[in-house]
């Protein structure tokens, strides 16, 4: 491994991290996301269609992330095979997964949503055909959005940063438990995700996911810093 790759992997988790919270810290000045999902369905469907071409292009920067986390995973792979290699295999999978998984659930907000958008806020739409498309966002959401997206793409990113802390353990004790801490709070977070289907107020654990996804932006950019340093041995 040579301290080139090192060090550009180490880059790579910083910007990634960075990046990570700029469309997300946009989303929630512009459309009060996550919360606005809190709202009735033709509440969020004419807020975004009052966002416009901004609102849009702001989720396909949201779901380059998701693109972005894949290629991060897989220069990952190399840097910490020496740890365990068997278990940086099963690791890469989940990680990759987790951001295909992702980016299937983010990408409906960029070419399903503003057309169900325009259909509801149509000033000829009739009730029918808003009903109608109340169903479909609804239908699209759970699948696509809540089981893809948040309960899968988020199963397998904790899972992807558990067994990276796993390999880290012997070299970094501090980032290796403070991921396992970040994950756990992932996976406490899939709660929100069964209130969706099972009547129950989720409490705190709804805010258990946005708070571990920056906890988790952040550890990436300590891992990066800590490859930074590594490539200069």
């Amino acid at each position: 491994m040579t301290s080139r790759t090192i060090k550009f992997t180490g880059a790579s988790l910083i910007c990634l991290g960075v990046y990570l919270n700029i469309p997300f810290s946009i989303l929630g000045a512009i459309f009060d996301y996550p919360n606005i999902l809190r709202q009735p369905t033709g509440e969020v469907l004419t807020r975004f269609h009052a966002g416009g071409t901004t609102l849009i292009a702001t989720w396909y920067a949201f779901e380059l992330a998701a693109v972005l986390m894949i290629l991060v995973v897989l220069l990952v792979y190399p840097v910490l095979r020496s740890t365990n290699e068997n278990l940086m295999r099963i690791a890469t999978t989940f990680g990759v997964l987790a951001g295909i998984m992702q980016v299937i659930g983010l990408i409906r907000w960029v070419f399903v949503v503003p057309s169900l958008a325009n259909a509801y806020t149509d000033p000829a739409a009739t009730e029918a055909t808003r009903a109608a498309t109340i169903i479909v966002f609804n239908t699209i959401h759970q699948y696509a959005g809540v089981a893809i997206g948040e309960h899968l793409g988020q199963l397998f990113t904790a899972t992807w940063a558990t067994l990276i802390s796993v390999s880290l353990y012997r070299t970094s004790r501090f980032q290796s438990i403070a991921g396992i801490v970040i994950a756990s709070f992932m996976l406490v977070g899939l709660v929100e995700g069964f209130a969706t289907v099972i009547s129950f107020d989720p409490g705190i654990f709804g805010v258990m996911t946005p708070i571990a996804f920056i906890a988790l932006s952040l550890w990436m950019i300590i891992l990066g810093v800590s490859f930074l340093r590594r490539s200069t041995q």
